[in-house]
């Protein structure tokens, strides 16, 4: 990431340091919304919870999944298969700068994103709760 002229925000290592364009930061939740809400797209591992606030925001991903892990996995084949980021085994410059380059692609697709609505899936639980109740 040295190598690529982008600023990146890092966190995960438990430190507040900042080398060249990379900014570690330690995990504070408000200052982590604020980034994340800001990022011009996220570089993350295959993890449901960061890939599907991204996608709320509208952010393309790089996923890189966690190698045996299968939920990263295909949580990373669907991301790419639908458009909205790519899907990486290992992270590279070359990968990583292809990527950012092709943002604009990754954001036109984001913009017709429409994140799953609750309401039937809540109303059904309902139902069966009365049931069972």
């Amino acid at each position: 990431l040295k190598k690529i002229k982008r600023k990146f925000i890092i966190y995960g290592f438990d430190k507040e340091k900042t080398e060249n364009n990379l900014y570690f930061r330690k995990f504070n939740e408000d200052e982590f919304f604020n980034d994340l809400r800001s990022a011009a797209a996220v570089i993350t591992n295959g993890g449901f919870t960061l890939i599907s606030e991204a996608l709320y925001l509208k952010k393309p991903i790089y996923s890189v999944p966690v190698k045996g892990q299968f939920e990263q996995i295909l949580n990373a084949f669907y991301l790419e298969k639908l458009g909205y980021g790519e899907f990486h085994e290992e992270a590279d410059k070359k990968s990583i700068k292809t990527f950012l380059e092709k943002l604009p692609v990754y954001r036109k697709k984001l913009e017709k994103y429409e994140g799953g609505d609750n309401m039937a899936l809540i109303g059904e639980l309902k139902r069966t709760i009365e049931k069972l109740s």
